[in-house]
C-alpha cells in the first residue's frame, strides 16, 4: 500500500505541476560532480544558459535540479550543467521536466537578431573620443565630443539618431554580441568597440544616462589581413543588458591615439536578443 500510494503521489505531482519534455538516454551512476549526460533527442522549447530543469528518477521518488551551462535546443542529445552532487544512480529513460510556469514562459520566448556592418574612417583629424554611427550608412563619423563613461548623461537625440536596436515585446534582453573586425591601424594603436543601453523619451526631451553593456579592445597590426574577433556571451544576466520599453542599443568606437595618415576599421557585428510575445 505504501509503495502504491508513493507512486501515485509521485505521478500526480509530475503530471499536474510539470511538463515531461525529455528523457535520459543512458543510465547515470552516482557521482559527486555530474556536469554532463546524454539524453534522447530534445523536443521541448529552447532553454538558454542558466535555465533550471529537473531530473525525475524513475528508480526512486527523488529528483535533482540542474542549471544549464549551454543552451538546450531542439534535437540536442546531451545536456551540460553546473556540477551537482548526484547521490544515487539514475535509470535510463528517467524523465527531464520543467515546471508548468517555466514551460509556458519559454513557449512564448522568441530570439531576435540584428546585424551591423560598420566602417570607422580614421583620418588625421580623428580624435580619441568615442564616435557614433550614421547607421543608415554604417559609418561611424560622428564625434561624441568625449570619451564616454558608464553613467554619462546624454541628450535624448542619442536614442533617435544613434540607436541600432529597440526594445520590443516584454523582458527584452541582449544575450550575446559577436563581432569580426579588420583594420590597418599600426601596432601602437588600439581600437575599442563599446555597446551601451540608453533610454529614449518618445514624447519629450528628457536626457538619460548611458549604461555600459560590454566593451572590447584590440591592438592594430598594420594589415587588413589580420583578423580579430570580439565575442561577448551571457550578457542577459547583466542588468544593463535588460531593456525596458523605451531603451535602445547604441554602439560607439574609438582609437587610442591620433594618426599621421588615414586608416580604416571595418567590422561586422551580430546582436542576439530575446523577448516574450504573448
Amino acid at each position: 500500500m505504501i509503495e502504491k500510494n508513493t507512486s501515485y503521489v509521485k505521478d500526480f505531482l509530475f503530471k499536474e505541476a510539470y511538463n515531461y519534455i525529455g528523457s535520459i538516454a543512458n543510465a547515470i551512476s552516482a557521482t559527486g560532480s555530474l556536469r554532463a549526460f546524454n539524453i534522447n533527442a530534445w523536443d521541448g522549447p529552447t532553454y538558454p544558459i542558466g535555465s533550471q530543469l529537473t531530473i525525475g528518477n524513475t528508480n526512486s521518488i527523488n529528483s535533482f535540479n540542474i542549471t544549464l551551462v549551454d543552451e538546450l535546443v531542439t534535437g540536442d542529445t546531451s545536456i551540460s550543467c553546473d556540477a551537482i552532487n548526484l547521490t544515487e544512480d539514475i535509470a535510463s529513460d528517467s524523465i527531464i521536466i520543467v515546471s508548468q510556469a517555466d514551460w509556458v514562459a519559454n513557449k512564448y520566448k522568441r530570439y531576435v537578431t540584428e546585424h551591423l556592418n560598420g566602417t570607422f574612417p580614421v583620418a588625421t583629424s580623428t580624435t580619441v573620443n568615442d564616435y557614433l554611427g550614421t547607421l543608415s550608412q554604417g559609418i561611424f563619423n560622428n564625434n561624441g565630443g568625449a570619451v564616454f563613461s558608464d553613467g554619462d548623461n546624454k541628450g535624448n537625440n542619442f536614442g533617435g539618431r544613434f540607436g541600432m536596436m529597440n526594445s520590443v515585446g516584454t523582458d527584452f534582453r541582449i544575450h550575446e554580441i559577436k563581432t569580426n573586425m579588420i583594420t590597418n591601424l599600426p601596432s601602437d594603436t588600439t581600437v575599442t568597440l563599446t555597446w551601451w543601453k540608453k533610454s529614449f523619451d518618445p514624447t519629450g526631451t528628457s536626457n538619460s544616462t548611458l549604461n555600459l553593456i560590454c566593451t572590447n579592445t584590440i591592438t592594430g597590426a598594420g594589415s587588413f589581413n589580420q583578423g580579430y574577433r570580439m565575442w561577448n556571451t551571457g550578457l542577459e544576466s547583466n542588468a544593463d543588458a535588460q531593456f525596458t520599453v523605451n531603451d535602445v542599443l547604441i554602439p560607439t568606437i574609438k582609437v587610442s591615439k591620433t594618426q599621421s595618415a588615414a586608416k580604416n576599421v571595418y567590422f561586422d557585428a551580430q546582436v542576439v536578443a530575446s523577448t516574450f510575445f504573448n
